[in-house]
């Protein structure tokens, strides 16, 4: 009879946590429906006074609900709008309780506690956000974010060219990093440090160091995650080193220790690809075939791809007969692919390659007019997808500026979203600048572009070649 009050005990206790996470999904559903209701125009004009009716909403959520999920993201969508208000204090103390709440929970608190290191390094202060990137490892030394900051530290003074403290920042994280190896001792949570300490070698440039460390990683953790990406990394290191034959070595072991691996696949396809670049043709189809009849067998596209670079093999051996009867071979019986589309391209390349003037412009006439009625045909599907790309390379390989200015005010009037429609007067003034050396007319799309989208992601790039045009045309 003792154990029914027991029981008792332990059902009203998992009743209430339910309970609790269900009035938390409910807060947390109520105050993004706060947030969405604000007018993005509102935010863009004055995001401190359009935000901060939503933010009351979310504190209640991290308040009445501190250690759920629903809490913690409240507090990081509080540090967002804080950040979007340029509020930084109020966004690193919002993400300051998400460390007091999940201090031993997960990857909330590291995960925190890097994001104050960005807010700190956006608002200018370096100093700040390095001492906040290495809290995050020192106090979250097995987590996706504490084995990366090391990593992150160094690159930012390796691109700031800072030798001086690039070097220290490398000696801190190799010390951090074997310190923290023989703590935990020969354990699977290891190889994630290891394989950590690799990359700041590789990035620090000491390759055959970094190849040591994924070495023992794959020799002591062989069901380790990083194991077969360690060696395919080896291979990388080969090749950057122009020590090809132990590169094929590494590819060789990778296949006897993980021929099943997700990335196998593409991986005999990077291996063709490397011998055709060195010129051994054969090496480089028996390894297309590989790819094709042990990883992409019941893909039919891939196998298209395949059999086209297996014919480019045969057309940059010299083999022009072997390669046109694959390519009839695509385009007989994988016509609806993306391959079978790219045959006259490869053609054309080829007759102009060898001199067939007029049969390298019959065939890129031919490609076009096929291109336009599929896109007629077939609006909105994936082959009318594949059938533009080609034809905008196709009026590229022509020179017909014209016609490929025509193609873009044709997708300017069609298209619907504004950031695309965007990119597509983004680079009409690049043709017009740089194709057709019409310096004005460019200067003018640029102006549209600028009026049109002034905070499209190409804006800065739209300005500075509207400075350039304008000194040039001064001078």
């Amino acid at each position: 009879m003792k154990r029914f009050p027991i029981l008792i005990v332990l059902l009203a206790f998992l009743v209430t946590g339910c309970r609790e996470n269900y009035l938390a999904e409910k807060a947390f559903y109520h105050a993004n429906k706060t947030l969405k209701a604000i007018n993005a125009a509102s935010i863009e004009a004055d995001p401190k006074k359009a935000l901060e009716p939503a933010i009351p909403a979310f504190e209640n959520v991290a308040e009445k609900y501190p250690t759920t999920q629903q809490g913690a993201e409240s507090l990081f969508t509080i540090s967002d709008l804080r950040i979007k208000q340029k509020d930084f204090d109020g966004a690193r103390l919002a993400l300051q309780k998400v460390i007091q709440n999940f201090t031993g929970n997960g990857e909330w608190a590291p995960e925190a506690r890097f994001k104050i290191g960005r807010i700190y390094e956006t608002d200018g202060l370096w100093q700040k956000a390095e001492e906040a990137y290495w809290e995050t490892t020192e106090y979250h030394p097995l987590s996706a974010k504490g084995l990366y900051t090391p990593l992150y530290i160094l690159l930012h003074y390796k691109q700031a060219k800072n030798v001086l403290k690039q070097n220290e920042a490398y000696e801190r994280a190799v010390e951090h990093f074997e310190e923290t190896l023989r703590e935990v001792g020969p354990i699977e949570a290891s190889a994630s440090i290891r394989n950590s300490l690799a990359m700041v070698h590789l990035a620090q440039g000491n390759q055959n160091k970094a190849r040591t460390e994924w070495n023992s990683l794959v020799e002591q953790f062989p069901k380790s995650p990083y194991a077969p990406l360690a060696l395919l990394t080896i291979a990388d290191i080969s090749i950057k080193q122009q020590d090809f034959d132990q590169a094929f070595l590494d590819y060789e072991n990778f296949f006897k220790r993980y021929a099943q691996h997700s990335v196998a696949g593409r991986t005999t396809i990077h291996i063709g690809l490397l011998h055709q670049a060195r010129k051994e043709f054969k090496k480089s189809r028996e390894w297309f075939e590989k790819a094709m009849t042990e990883y992409f067998q019941k893909e039919p596209s891939s196998t298209a791809d395949l059999k086209l670079l297996i014919g480019k093999s045969y057309q940059d051996e010299g083999l022009w007969d072997e390669a046109e009867k694959m390519y009839r071979e695509i385009e007989s019986n994988y016509s609806d692919t993306a391959a079978a589309l790219q045959v006259p391209l490869v053609r054309f390349l080829h007759y102009r390659k060898v001199g067939e003037v007029e049969m390298s412009k019959k065939v890129l006439d031919e490609a076009i007019a096929r291109y336009k009625r599929i896109m007629k045909e077939r609006p909105n599907s994936k082959m009318a997808a594949y059938a533009k790309k080609f034809m905008f390379s196709a009026y590229t390989q022509k020179k017909d500026w014209n016609q490929f200015m025509a193609s873009v005010d044709q997708e300017l009037q069609n298209e619907t979203v504004e950031e695309r429609k965007g990119r597509w007067l983004f680079l009409k003034a690049l043709i017009a600048e740089n194709r057709l050396r019409d310096r004005e007319r460019a200067a003018a799309f640029y102006q549209d572009f600028l009026a049109r989208y002034p905070s499209h992601p190409l804006s800065q790039i739209a300005k500075n070649h509207q400075d350039l045009l304008s000194k040039t045309q001064k001078v």
